[in-house]
């Protein structure tokens, strides 16, 4: 995971720290911009979410570590758009730094190593669908 930015309080978020990812793994023809924002409350809790602008479609994952009636304590909820009912029950580290450190960046280095695996995909088939046109293109 490679940082371009952290904002701690943006006016826009004032309860949240948002960290803005580089764009090497999100070249703008497979999606623009990449973003964690972490929401810290004082009793412990905390919602940590995973945003991708994918030309102007969110793609999102969640992480959360509150008191709910459907799930435990901690919980995830899956991309790729993060709602409520598509929560799932996890065990975390005790403390969030832990959490974001053991959880959180190893997800998202994932996640952006899938992306450049899909865009290398992408690319060689392409070249291979061009290969292949030229090889069986009939000369005038």
């Amino acid at each position: 995971m490679k940082i371009a930015t952290i904002f701690v309080f943006p006016s826009n978020q004032p309860d949240s720290n948002v960290i803005s990812l580089r764009d090497e793994p999100h070249p703008e023809e497979y999606g623009t911009e990449a973003s964690i924002e972490v929401k810290p409350h004082v009793n412990g809790d905390y919602h940590i979410t995973y945003l991708e602008d994918q030309f102007g479609e969110e793609w999102m994952g969640r992480w959360d570590c509150h008191e709910s009636e459907e799930y435990s304590i901690d919980h995830f909820h899956s991309p790729p758009n993060a709602t409520h009912d598509n929560g799932m029950n996890r065990d975390y580290p005790p403390e969030l730094p832990s959490v974001f450190s053991h959880v959180v960046v190893p997800w998202v280095n994932d996640r952006m190593r899938d992306i450049l695996d899909g865009i290398r995909v992408s690319e060689a088939t392409e070249r291979l669908s061009e290969q292949v046109r030229l090889s069986i293109e009939i000369p005038e």
